[in-house]
């Protein structure tokens, strides 16, 4: 296989106008010091978690790529290991739509040869030093010095060099969550007193790049000058460099560079580059005190269409938001940070910056209510008759409950279905036939289970499900394979007790035996009110893999930074809902902790992606001031980017979900609405006709033949006379 030239200006171009702007950044999750804390064996499992935390993050900012200096010294010491978590990796960025700009050598900060290690220090690493950049006082830690910082001074290396960057690029060499490979990193710098015009890197970059083109890789290779420090705009006119970086740009299929200066030097820089005719890369930028910000530069590099990568995401042991130890001594204002867009609890460093990330990367979605988000027409339905499920009679009202409501006259409300595989259509709704348990030390909500075993036409009472002293609500279930059936529903002492039950049914749904616990909160009474702290509203889903599982709105955040009223989490079961594994963030917003997003319902897409719709609540002096309803899409169904996701219009409150036969996405809510996309949530088509006035805790669900079920707490004649549970069959028009 022979080497092939550097990518002509017209491949580098096309290439270039397939993906979109890149906006990227440079990655260390926040608990790791540095390359090798990432991927090294050693607590690996704990880097990972946080990786997956703040990689959400990154999709919600509108990120695409993250770039990361490969750990040579874990590839050469856990050599099957590496490239094990180096693949998994890449699964995990590609669940959150980003790619990867991997770096092979580094001449950054890079010391004398005779200060390299035989061997890093694998295992727990220092602790920072707080006050520093990087973590710790320059040449403090020469126990933990990098290899790859010296190893090009020895041509003995090479060899292995050569490996190290075939094996990658071969491996990956038409691996789409590869972005590009940055052969070298700020090369030359590596001379005395930080100013780098030292060339010895030159022959080794060189090669460098010369084993990657032998692999032939469908990506692009660069490597970055980066010397336009200190007097730099006084001696040398905009793009003049040293001969180490003429080299790399000369090499370079796409050209690539770093700045951390103002605005009117970057924009000279852009110029100078722009005479390359190639792609521009900026593969580090943002430093506050430099005047290097988010305000100016990112507008100027969407203006300009020009990949950007600032340095740093979530703020932790690297410490990068401390300015450098060199700049210490200069005019500069040291009050902001200098590098990281977020605190370590996840909360942005400054929202105005990360609302403009999201407007320029077009993350940023209009509200319910914006004549914008007006649907995009009317869609024709035929109905066939209302059916009634349940009817409870009207109880006389005896006060408050310990939700200060008076649930005398409720009814039946939250109806769910499960369609079994032997044709048996069998419902779930709560019942209030006692107030609650605040009245009857026996008493609480019920769970009542109807059957149809003639397609709606008729039903009959099967069981009811109580907890004494709980109120029970919010059921949902799921058959197993064996035909066994789960539910799961919310177990309630207000304001003391929360849990998330799932009960096991073996018998078609007559009786039932509790199973497991989801989640659970608990306390002293009144201990978890004001504000609220539990779960609610679970909601199962089978995953393409076969594993089981849940989601429920979680309160239990609102007690730790930056404290968020309410989020949707989620779990995963290996052996059908016994166990349930660690807790899985799928909505919040960092920008806006105070929004409630709840009541989740999922489904899976045809293409095998995941949908998920919720309401996102507002609450102003505990008054609910609105309840619009969105939806976010994961490739895999467990990794979610942070926010609330995008609205569908003329929705709110209490949103179910369903995918028609031939792929149309069917929604319905409280707003007494029905919706349908065919193109996932670009546009949205209401209903025209419906079956009943109004709508309550509805849900919906597929039937052959384009018709659907609507199940409704339907709202009884009479002010204040509470719902009883009925159905309806539609048939949606041919679009």
């Amino acid at each position: 296989m022979g080497l092939r030239d550097v990518w002509s200006r017209e491949k580098a171009w096309k290439w270039y106008r397939d993906r979109g702007w890149i906006v990227g950044c440079n990655f260390i999750p926040s608990n790791c010091s540095g390359t090798l804390e990432i991927w090294q064996a050693y607590d690996h499992d704990k880097v990972r978690k946080t990786m997956e935390k703040e990689l959400a993050l990154a999709a919600y900012t509108g990120i695409t790529s993250v770039r990361m200096l490969l750990p040579y010294e874990v590839w050469k010491y856990e050599h099957d290991g590496f490239m094990q978590r180096f693949d998994a990796f890449l699964d995990l960025i590609d669940a959150y739509g980003i790619t990867l700009m991997p770096i092979f050598f580094d001449d950054c900060g890079r010391g004398p040869i005779e200060r390299a290690s035989d061997k890093p220090r694998f295992g727990k690493q220092h602790e920072p030093v707080p006050g520093h950049h990087g973590g710790f006082p320059s040449g403090l830690l020469q126990d933990s010095a990098d290899s790859t910082y010296h190893m090009a001074d020895n041509r003995d290396n090479w060899p292995e060099m050569e490996r190290f960057v075939k094996e990658l690029v071969g491996k990956y060499r038409s691996d789409t969550r590869i972005l590009a490979w940055d052969i070298w990193n700020e090369p030359g710098n590596s001379g005395s007193g930080g100013y780098g015009n030292v060339n010895r890197s030159m022959d080794a970059m060189e090669a460098a790049f010369g084993w990657a083109r032998e692999m032939e890789p469908d990506q692009p290779l660069t490597a970055g000058p980066w010397d336009f420090y200190h007097d730099y705009f006084d001696r040398c006119k905009p793009g003049e460099l040293t001969p180490i970086e003429r080299k790399a740009v000369e090499l370079s299929d796409v050209v690539s560079f770093h700045f951390y200066g103002p605005i009117d030097r970057s924009v000279q820089l852009i110029e100078a580059f722009q005479a390359y005719e190639r792609p521009i890369f900026i593969t580090e930028w943002l430093h506050r005190p430099f005047r290097n910000d988010v305000s100016d530069h990112l507008p100027l590099y969407r203006l300009n269409d020009i990949a950007c990568f600032h340095w740093g995401l979530v703020n932790g042991k690297t410490q990068t938001h401390e300015p450098w130890d060199w700049i210490k001594g200069m005019d500069l204002d040291f009050s902001r940070w200098q590098h990281d867009l977020y605190h370590r609890d996840g909360s942005p460093y400054d929202d105005e910056e990360i609302k403009l990330f999201r407007m320029l990367t077009g993350k940023h979605v209009t509200r319910n209510g914006d004549e914008r988000m007006n649907s995009a027409g009317t869609i024709s339905a035929k109905w066939e008759e209302t059916v009634l499920i349940h009817e409870l009679p009207v109880y006389e009202d005896m006060g408050l409950d310990a939700r200060y409501l008076h649930p005398g006259k409720f009814g039946s409300q939250y109806p769910r279905l499960v369609i079994l595989r032997d044709g048996t259509w069998l419902a779930v709704y709560t019942i209030y036939d006692n107030n609650g348990y605040t009245y009857e030390a026996d008493g609480g909500n019920k769970l009542e289970f109807s059957a149809s075993r003639n397609q709606g036409k008729t039903w009959e009472k099967l069981s009811v499900l109580s907890h004494p002293s709980r109120d029970l609500d919010n059921g949902q279930m799921i058959e197993l394979d064996n035909g066994d059936i789960l539910l799961s529903c919310r177990s309630v002492r207000w304001h003391e007790s929360y849990q998330l039950h799932v009960y096991k049914s073996t018998d078609g749904g007559r009786t039932w035996a509790f199973w497991s616990t989801i989640d659970e909160m608990n306390g002293s009474p009144g201990s978890l009110g004001n504000p609220d702290k539990g779960v609610y509203e679970p909601h199962f889903y089978r995953l393409a893999d076969g594993r089981l599982s849940v989601m429920y709105a979680n309160e239990k955040h609102v007690i730790e930074p930056p404290y968020y009223s309410q989020i949707i989490s989620q779990k995963i079961s290996d052996d059908d809902g016994k166990t349930w594994g660690d807790e899985i963030w799928v909505a919040w917003d960092p920008a806006s902790p105070h929004l409630r997003p709840g009541m989740p319902v999922w489904t899976r897409l045809k293409d095998g992606r995941y949908i998920v719709v919720f309401e996102v609540v507002h609450l102003v002096m505990y008054q609910c001031v609105s309840a619009a309803i969105f939806y976010k899409i994961s490739k895999d169904g467990i990794h979610w980017e942070a926010g609330n996701g995008s609205p569908i219009p003329e929705q709110w409150g209490g949103p179910y979900i369903e995918q028609m036969q031939e792929g149309t996405l069917i929604v319905t809510s409280n707003s007494g609405k029905i919706s349908i996309t065919r193109d996932e949530g670009k546009s949205w088509q209401v209903v025209e006709t419906l079956p009943f006035a109004n709508h309550l805790w509805p849900s919906i669900y597929s039937l052959d033949n384009n018709q659907f079920v609507l199940l409704n707490s339907a709202a009884r004649p009479g002010h204040g006379e509470g719902h009883n549970i009925q159905m309806c069959i539609g048939q949606l028009a041919k679009g």
